[in-house]
């Protein structure tokens, strides 16, 4: 759908975070589209697809701009889509309006912000005009008066199910079970994931996961990439773990597509990048332990990854957050396999990777209700590594991630955290 087919609409907005309020600036700007009439509607910072909820009346709406949160899936979407709705988000819109021309869209369940930001940094370090947004937190809308400049999106499943135009170029970083709650089933979340490539011209797939290499047999105009396909060295790269080389290596591909070449300035460029906040960050030391925030880590599969990366210390692990029903019983089996990691799960998350920590035949870790009482059961006279690496997200106790990080480094500054 394009902003003037909106002309003569009667609009929802159904969501007003970044996106909500990025689409009625929009919708207010009768250069862009004059729908007939604008509405909204904001039922919480979560929305489910099914259950917990009370349905909206959607009734003398012809259109539903919603934000990502807002599952597609929802019984009142549904039925508004078989009686002839449409339903899109902002991302979309973008994606139709340029065409998917000069766009780089990435996915996966983890490694999409980081991959996304290395892409951007080294087209601009080539000197390519660029623009980052999507998912990263900067609305897709606010690239519209760039035409000419290539745009780096960094989609979330929930964008990306909603596309009718793919980016020219795509990656895929990586598929583990998230969002289930939202999508509905992992089948699902896969399919919606692949959709975004669907008329993609190339897209780039990390190779080393094999699950992910199988998946990726459905995309038309796939392009597999192994460790041993590195177009530059990244020994000066700044990123912890093997999961963040293979994302550099991800970004080198896609820059080199849009270059036509590799550029000169890549290698430099990837000496300069910066890590990005909430993933594998250092906070400071508390007594012997290095504090690190890798609040982002909602999957399973991430809180392995940063495990990896301090295979050498002690770590005491703080895990658990919301229940989103995902399968705990290979990372219970994996944490238990860990003899030098102390876990301390939170909430109803934490406690069922508890379950499976102890039906792996290892004594049931401490188990609290919030963050709080998490860090106050931190021994800060041991020696290692203090990782906040939840393996859930953060609804619930929290309204995101970012609300999540700044309570971990305030409980950690109220007892005595000192800087790196």
């Amino acid at each position: 759908m394009l902003f003037r087919d909106l002309d003569g609409k009667r609009v929802l907005v159904w969501g007003l975070g970044r996106e909500g309020r990025a689409a009625l600036g929009l919708l207010g700007d009768p250069q862009r589209c004059a729908p007939t009439s604008v509405n909204t509607v904001d039922d919480g910072a979560r929305e489910l697809a099914a259950g917990g909820r009370t349905l909206i009346d959607l009734a003398g709406v012809d259109v539903v701009i919603k934000s990502p949160g807002v599952s597609k899936y929802r019984p009142d979407l549904v039925d508004f889509v078989a009686r002839g709705g449409v339903v899109t988000g902002l991302t979309a819109m973008v994606l139709a309006e340029r065409e998917g021309l000069r766009t780089v869209g990435v996915t996966g369940t983890k490694g999409k912000s980081t991959t996304a930001s290395l892409t951007a940094h080294l087209l601009e370090a080539a000197g390519i005009p660029v623009e980052l947004a999507g998912n990263i937190g900067r609305p897709a809308v606010e690239i519209l008066d760039s035409p000419e400049a290539w745009v780096v999106l960094e989609c979330s499943s929930y964008q990306s199910a909603d596309v009718t135009v793919s980016p020219e170029i795509g990656i895929f970083t990586s598929i583990y079970e998230e969002h289930l709650d939202w999508h509905g089933s992992f089948e699902q979340y896969v399919d919606d994931k692949l959709w975004l490539f669907a008329s993609s011209d190339v897209v780039f797939v990390n190779g080393e996961q094999s699950a992910l290499a199988d998946i990726a047999q459905r995309i038309r105009r796939r392009q597999i990439v192994l460790d041993d396909d590195a177009l530059l060295p990244l020994d000066g790269l700044r990123l912890q773990g093997v999961h963040n080389r293979r994302n550099a290596n991800l970004a080198l591909h896609a820059a080199a597509m849009v270059a036509g070449d590799i550029h000169p300035a890549f290698a430099h460029a990837l000496t300069t990048f910066e890590p990005l906040e909430h993933r594998l960050h250092t906070l400071g030391w508390y007594g012997a332990m290095m504090v690190v925030d890798d609040v982002l880590a909602t999957a399973p599969e991430a809180v392995m990854h940063a495990l990896d990366v301090f295979a050498d210390r002690p770590v005491t692990l703080l895990v658990g957050g919301y229940d989103r029903e995902i399968d705990y019983r290979t990372f219970g089996t994996s944490l238990s396999l860990r003899p030098t990691v102390r876990v301390i799960a939170m909430g109803p998350a934490g406690r069922r990777v508890a379950d499976e920590i102890e039906r792996a035949g290892s004594q049931r870790p401490l188990t609290v209700d919030t963050l709080p009482e998490a860090v106050d059961a931190v021994d800060p006279s041991e020696q290692g590594v203090l990782l906040l690496s939840p393996g859930a997200t953060s609804y619930g106790e929290f309204a995101d991630y970012r609300a999540r990080s700044a309570a971990f480094r305030e409980l950690l500054e109220q007892r005595g955290m000192t800087q790196p």
